[in-house]
């Protein structure tokens, strides 16, 4: 199933795989409407600079999340809160220069269920 987007590239959702993507969209901020029963999303190569606290609040189940090629500076404190079952966090935090956050994982605000491997 192919949603619409404003952007030229469209979202792509794959019900049967419950995989999510919206890569390079021009995204300034992480999109509400991501699917709660995704078990991969891929936000690749947008303009995301800021993670607000509870943006992925509605992805429980989520095991793979890539945040690659974005120009990621501030992690707000709760960022990461609701990724319960992630095992895949994809991302480039080069630019990072303003952390609200420590550590970012095996944090209180942050489940680990099992090993995480950042790619």
């Amino acid at each position: 199933m192919i949603i619409e987007s404003a952007h030229t590239n469209p979202v792509r959702w794959d019900e049967q795989d419950k995989y999510w993507s919206w890569v390079d969209a021009g995204l300034t901020e992480v999109p509400n409407i991501i699917p709660a029963d995704a078990l991969e999303v891929n936000l690749l190569r947008n303009q995301l600079e800021e993670i607000p606290a509870g943006s992925f609040r509605q992805l429980g189940v989520c095991k793979e999340l890539s945040l690659k090629g974005n120009k990621i500076h501030t992690l707000q404190i709760g960022a990461w809160d609701g990724l319960d079952r992630l095992q895949i966090l994809g991302k480039d935090l080069g630019h990072l220069t303003f952390l609200l956050t420590l550590p970012i994982l095996n944090s209180s605000e942050f489940a680990v269920t099992g090993p995480i491997s950042m790619i």
